[in-house]
């Protein structure tokens, strides 16, 4: 569904995490020297698992933008900035090539704290990008690309795939495959959608809905908060509603 115009290779959008076998995939593909280097980390297996950056990173010098940040570096490197790889020195930091500044990558410290412990239970050393020939819909978030490419079959929760679509820049730079025609239906309860249309008749804003089911006795409590008491109105409507729409 729909055709990008000539240009560079579409980053690819993943509801799943199939992103890290396309990258590699990808990279081995292309052609050139490549580099590899290993994290290092300590701590809980189960904890060093859940790490941000590989454990294992492997860099090729490509004219195909193929990196993205996972932390801030600087105040104009943030996280979720794309870059491609220029240098690759020996015994050296790597130099990429970020909006037209080529930079050396600095090692970055990672720790994961466990509160309940009140200590550091894991910690990785490692340079602080992913490939990104493809990346998953929770790391495209906040990010607007101008040539994307999705597939419906891989989005499983509610809303992965308006969060993927709307990452493009423009139409003429997005491409659907395997269109999933569920993937777009309303899948939230009726009383959910009802709150949201009668806030807008009223011309209000709400801050939250939180919504808390419970199966046994088939009841909905809707808590929304507003500038005003009018949802406390809108909130006892929809919930009656609910009740008569749901008694056995």
């Amino acid at each position: 569904m729909g055709e990008l115009l000539p240009g560079d290779e579409p980053i690819k959008i993943f509801g799943t995490k199939f992103d890290d076998y396309y990258n590699q995939l990808f990279l081995d593909s292309a052609g050139g020297i490549q580099s590899t280097y290993r994290a290092k980390d300590e701590g809980q297996k189960v904890c060093l698992q859940q790490s941000a950056v590989p454990k294992i990173l492997v860099l090729k010098v490509t004219k195909e933008p193929a990196l993205i940040l996972v932390r801030n570096i600087s105040y104009d490197l943030l996280n979720g900035t794309r870059g491609v790889v220029h240098v690759l020195p020996e015994n050296c930091h790597p130099f990429i090539n970020f909006v037209g500044k080529s930079v050396p990558l600095p090692l970055i410290s990672f720790d994961m704290f466990d509160s309940l412990c009140n200590k550091v239970v894991a910690t990785w050393i490692q340079y602080t990008v992913r490939l990104a020939y493809a990346i998953t819909v929770h790391r495209a978030q906040r990010q607007s690309l101008d040539r994307l490419e999705t597939g419906c079959y891989s989005f499983i929760p509610l809303g992965q795939m308006g969060v993927s679509v709307g990452r493009a820049t423009s139409k003429e730079g997005l491409r659907i495959l395997n269109y999933n025609l569920r993937a777009a239906h309303l899948k939230h309860l009726q009383c959910v959608y009802d709150i949201a249309l009668l806030g807008l008749k009223r011309k209000r804003t709400f801050h939250a809905v939180n919504l808390n089911v419970h199966q046994n006795c088939k009841m909905m409590i809707i808590t929304a908060q507003c500038h005003t008491d009018v949802p406390m109105q809108v909130t006892q409507t929809c919930l009656c509603r609910y009740r008569n729409n749901n008694r056995s």
